[in-house]
């Protein structure tokens, strides 16, 4: 959310860390919860939520967007799974929708047994 007072819908709210985000934020919300327990635990957290805002604050400025993902994109700067990794000869391989994914399957499947051998022996 930007600067302006939104509403945060948490529908599985559990013990409220985002209910109290939304309220240190002061953003109104709507905290669904199903366990009484945790329904407790959330609004005991709201009302002594001043105790987290320190905390809260210091992850906050860890979180700064930049660039949102279209601009990453548009920009060739991809994260994640199917990104150049540099220094590398490796091309990524498209996937298209509708299209056997055979070579795809493949490499994964190398890559699994690569790293199953890797893999420390468990007792």
């Amino acid at each position: 959310m930007d600067d302006r007072k939104g509403l945060v819908i948490d529908p599985y709210c559990g013990s409220g860390t985002t209910l109290v985000a939304a309220t240190l934020l002061g953003h109104d919300y709507i905290g669904i919860e199903i366990s009484k327990e945790y329904a407790d635990s959330a609004e005991t957290r709201i009302i002594n939520c001043e105790n987290e805002r320190k905390e809260a604050l210091s992850e906050m400025v860890k979180h700064v967007v930049t660039k949102t993902f279209f601009e990453r994109k548009e920009n060739g700067e991809y994260t994640g799974r199917f990104r150049i990794q540099k220094n590398s000869q490796e091309k990524p391989i498209p996937l298209k929708l509708f299209e056997p994914k055979t070579q795809y399957m493949k490499r994964t499947a190398k890559k699994a047994l690569v790293n199953k051998k890797a893999a420390p022996a468990s007792d």
